[in-house]
């Protein structure tokens, strides 16, 4: 299934419709491991899922309100593997690297349509996955070339760990200030 992508939420949205957050439009200058780990995961989820039918799931801390707490965004694969911009991992080794298989945190099945209702905003800051029009445009191109250069990674045909920073390095300083309120 083609996922629709959220055009009709964020033009209901107009808060920032037309005008990116600098944070974000920097983030989008950054190499891929920077923008999927800091702030764009959740594009690069939503073409795993819809190229490989993945299911998703959200890391949120739940000691805060959705849509703030999202944390991070992966694709659950068979035998127990997660998919994100490191490649392909067993996904308690992915929870372990961003030390989010402790408390506060929760590991949530979930929907494209959930991830698009629940947690999209076209805010920043405040928490939530960024939303913006034109953000989500370039991310979401970003990540479909990414995915076509490992395909053979994410397809599960050669899982490996693509290298890159450690997912607990992924927070950018308004998120590890907001952890540490």
């Amino acid at each position: 299934m083609k996922l629709i992508w959220p055009e009709n939420l964020i033009l209901t949205q107009r808060a920032e419709r037309d005008g990116m957050h600098e944070h974000y439009r920097q983030l989008l200058s950054e190499n891929e491991y920077t923008l999927f780990l800091r702030g764009g995961c959740h594009a690069l989820a939503l073409v795993l899922n819809e190229w490989f039918n993945y299911p998703l799931v959200l890391i949120h801390n739940i000691q805060e309100n959705p849509p703030a707490g999202a944390v991070h965004v992966f694709c659950r694969l068979p035998d127990s593997y997660a998919a994100d911009v490191k490649g392909v991992i067993r996904e308690i080794q992915l929870l372990r690297d961003g030390s989010w298989d402790m408390h506060p945190y929760r590991i949530v099945p979930i929907s494209s349509e959930e991830l698009l209702r629940d947690w999209f905003v076209t805010h920043y800051p405040g928490g939530g996955l960024y939303a913006n029009e034109s953000f989500i445009q370039r991310a979401r191109s970003r990540a479909e070339s990414w995915v076509r250069r490992w395909k053979d990674v994410f397809s599960g045909c050669d899982r490996k760990e693509l290298g890159g920073p450690s997912r607990s390095e992924r927070a950018s300083p308004d998120e590890k200030m907001s952890l540490l309120a």
